[in-house]
């Protein structure tokens, strides 16, 4: 049977040569290959802290050995097929191996597979702290019939980090004899009394430590539901989604996008973005268009601030920067939510007055209108005002409106006529 070093690099090889597309394909055909948990490993789950919390995405991780060969049970996401992927791989990689073969675990794996740059940093952070994990506790790990006691010394011993790092039964070269390492212990041969095992005390989380981040809405053509949580890293009411969908399940349904929400200045919107960087970027490397919603609401924020001219431009602003290919907002009102951004506007004569200009300035904030921006139907209307509205977004340079409410709430053949009228309205010259 080949090493770990050696599969790892029949592994590399295999994703090498392949342009993005083609290497995230090949990870969704190793998460394949990642077996569900079995009954006993969901009741560990249920009673130990496996995640691996540097991760955003969902990683359970138990490596473990049996009869000096290495083990690694997973539990990953099904909503992040490349994370499972690579963990598939990582499994594999030790599956059956002797237990010193797991310093052969590269650091730099995602580097030679050519990873690094087609995930993105977070998710590649993510994956690399996956890495470190499995090495590490894979290293530590000692089984209680690999403990060989030697002649009689006088006790445990101190010794420093750098040795401390050393597998199990491997001596350190400034010392006479043999060490063996435990998992929580270090001790010289011979000392039997010390080999009782010791209560660990709970970890503490770090100074700045922040909970794992709920996830926001992914949407393929699927409903969202926005629900508000209690955000443990910042406090107070942060209003966030649930994932509905993953990247996987819009290739296997034959969809051309995803959709994604985001909630700017909510508690939770940074959680939210980072999930929708590690999702966008890998939609993106396999052909499909992003869609973002990009509704500001929660944080310090009044509802007539959710629609203010300042706080839309700011989120239709910050679905660009995101990389969004089509953004989604609201119809901004005359509102201006800030101080200092009601100055400003102010002092630089921003026009507010008409729904046309203040559409004109959303496309303004949308990189210049290089990326598609459309409109929300909004709360139901009566038909005249509905198309008021749709004829101030057109003069404004709108690409178009997503129409729900205020077309299926109508009889069906009142809806048909009214969507054609605003088809028409889009078509037509701007005022």
């Amino acid at each position: 049977m080949e090493t770990v070093n050696e599969r790892i690099d029949q592994i590399v090889e295999e994703f090498v040569d392949l342009d993005a597309r083609e290497k995230l394909e090949l990870l969704l055909d190793f998460a394949n290959r990642l077996p569900p948990l079995s009954a006993d490993y969901l009741a560990k789950k249920e009673n130990e802290d496996r995640r691996v919390h540097e991760c955003q995405t969902s990683v359970f991780l138990w490596p473990e050995i049996t009869d000096g060969l290495m083990h690694l049970v997973a539990e990953v996401a099904e909503e992040a097929p490349t994370v499972k992927g690579f963990v598939a791989i990582l499994s594999e990689a030790v599956a059956s191996r002797p237990q010193n073969e797991a310093q052969e675990l590269p650091d730099d794996l995602l580097e030679k597979m050519g990873l690094a740059d087609v995930l993105g940093m977070l998710r590649s952070r993510g994956l690399r702290a996956i890495v470190s994990r499995v090495r590490r506790e894979l290293v530590e790990v000692v089984e209680p019939l690999a403990v060989h006691l030697g002649h009689q010394l006088q006790g445990p011993r101190v010794v420093d980090e750098q040795e401390a790092r050393l597998p199990p039964g491997v001596p350190h070269k400034g010392h006479q004899e043999p060490v063996v390492l435990l998992p929580h212990l270090l001790l010289t041969p011979g000392h039997e009394d010390a080999l009782a095992p010791k209560p660990l005390a709970p970890k503490a989380d770090p100074p700045n430590h922040r909970a794992p981040a709920t996830p926001p809405a992914t949407a393929l053509g699927l409903g969202m539901a926005p629900r508000r949580v209690a955000h443990a890293s910042r406090g107070g009411d942060a209003p966030s989604q649930a994932v509905t969908g993953s990247v996987s399940e819009a290739l296997r349904l034959g969809c051309s996008a995803i959709g994604f929400t985001i909630y700017p200045g909510s508690n939770a919107a940074f959680d939210m973005i980072g999930q929708f960087q590690e999702m966008a970027t890998e939609a993106k490397a396999l052909g499909l268009a992003v869609v973002l919603w990009s509704y500001p609401r929660g944080g310090g924020l009044s509802k007539p601030g959710e629609t203010a001219l300042d706080i839309a431009a700011y989120a239709a602003h910050m679905a660009a920067l995101l990389g969004a290919h089509i953004i989604k907002v609201k119809p901004p009102t005359d509102h201006l939510e800030q101080d200092l951004a009601r100055s400003v506007y102010e002092s630089v004569g921003v026009d507010r007055a008409t729904l046309a200009e203040r559409t004109r300035h959303i496309m303004q904030a949308s990189f210049a209108g290089r990326r598609i921006v459309v409109f929300s139907g909004g709360a139901a209307k009566d038909r005249a005002g509905l198309l008021e509205e749709i004829r101030g977004l057109r003069d404004g340079g709108a690409n178009g409106s997503i129409i729900g409410r205020n077309t299926f709430q109508r009889p069906r053949e009142e809806a048909l006529n009214l969507l054609s009228e605003i088809i028409g309205i889009y078509k037509s010259t701007p005022l």
